[in-house]
């Protein structure tokens, strides 16, 4: 049974992953499974590769800032309240090219790949060949290189 559960604004599993700053509301764990939902803090010049995730549904709900958002090959800029939802297996990736921090609500269905990024999160310094290839066989991730 899923228990309900209260996560105040200064509340939820904190940590950085590459200059971002992330806070887990609520995790796989608290939903058996079913879905993440994280609030991200996305640095100035942000700019994560462009990937696919196989069986990962995701969110996005700009809560302040501005960001470039691609979605298959088509870039959509995005501000405050847009919202997209990105399918399994549909190819996209953001750029941060504003001079200030943009603050996203990131969802994931179903849940699990919020783990990678806390573990990834915790290391002092960010292996990106052990990121990436991690993505790829626990999560089915893939990203674009170069």
């Amino acid at each position: 049974m899923q228990r309900s559960h209260v996560v105040k604004k200064d509340q939820g599993q904190a940590f950085e992953l590459a200059g971002d700053n992330v806070v887990i509301k609520v995790s796989s764990d608290d939903t058996g499974g079913a879905y993440t939902l994280m609030h991200w803090t996305v640095v100035a010049g942000a700019a994560p590769p462009p990937h696919r995730h196989a069986r990962y549904d995701e969110t996005f709900y700009v809560l302040r800032g501005t960001l470039n958002f691609l979605i298959e090959d088509k870039v959509v800029a995005m501000t405050d309240g847009d919202f997209v939802r990105v399918p399994a297996g549909t190819r996209h990736a953001y750029t941060n090219n504003s001079d200030a921090t943009v603050e996203l609500l990131v969802g994931m269905s179903p849940g699990g790949m919020e783990k990678l990024f806390l573990q990834a999160g915790e290391s002092e310094t960010l292996d990106l060949d052990w990121y990436f290839k991690e993505a790829k066989e626990a999560h089915q991730t893939i990203y674009e290189m170069g």
